[in-house]
């Protein structure tokens, strides 16, 4: 049993793990190129969507290693402009989880730092922390001044705040027992209403 379902995996195409995953079938896109038209970071990709779902007809598993799925926003303009209905950017999530089960090296190795940075300040703070996340990963990347002058003027702006919000912890809220014969009526459950 283990086995066949070994040999099942190892036979099965990006196309099919990505129907699987999104409940999208990648066959049916025929080029059509609005997806790569409408993303807005398109200029810093490696390949342009429409090229992934190229390379996953295919099931080119260079597109694996391509930086396109990790750069992908997550906004959504791809699928919504796709007259086939394909989620492609739930693709994108898809050829990222991929390549992490199947231990390719991240082609864009900030995208990992960043993640990590982003919900560390979320843990912290609660919220989210611009200031601090763009000093960090400046700081871990090894480069604290770039963007300097577009974050003061941000700051002068008050685009970014300089100090951070906190949350403050959740009060208790008291617990609602229903009585034993307590009957609530709700205008929606009668049939002869």
């Amino acid at each position: 049993m283990v086995m066949a379902i070994r040999e099942h995996i190892a036979t099965e195409t990006l196309a099919h793990i990505v129907e699987r995953h999104t409940g999208s079938n990648p066959y049916l896109c025929y080029q059509c190129v609005r997806c790569s038209a409408g993303c807005p970071v398109a200029e810093h990709m490696d390949l342009l969507p429409n090229q992934v779902m190229r390379a996953i007809q295919f099931d080119d598993e260079r597109v694996l290693g391509a930086k396109t799925p990790w750069i992908c926003a997550a906004c959504v303009t791809c699928t919504t402009r796709c007259p086939q209905g394909i989620d492609v950017a739930g693709v994108m999530d898809v050829l990222r989880i991929e390549a992490r089960q199947r231990g390719i090296k991240l082609p864009v190795p900030e995208v990992e730092l960043f993640t990590q940075v982003f919900l560390r300040g979320i843990g912290l703070l609660g919220r989210l922390y611009e200031a601090g996340l763009i000093g960090a990963m400046n700081l871990l990347t090894l480069n604290p001044l770039k963007d300097m002058d577009l974050g003061m003027q941000m700051i002068l702006k008050r685009k970014i705040r300089l100090m951070p919000a906190f949350v403050r912890p959740p009060r208790r809220i008291r617990q609602v027992r229903p009585e034993g014969n307590a009957i609530a009526y709700y205008p929606g459950c009668s049939l002869e209403s």
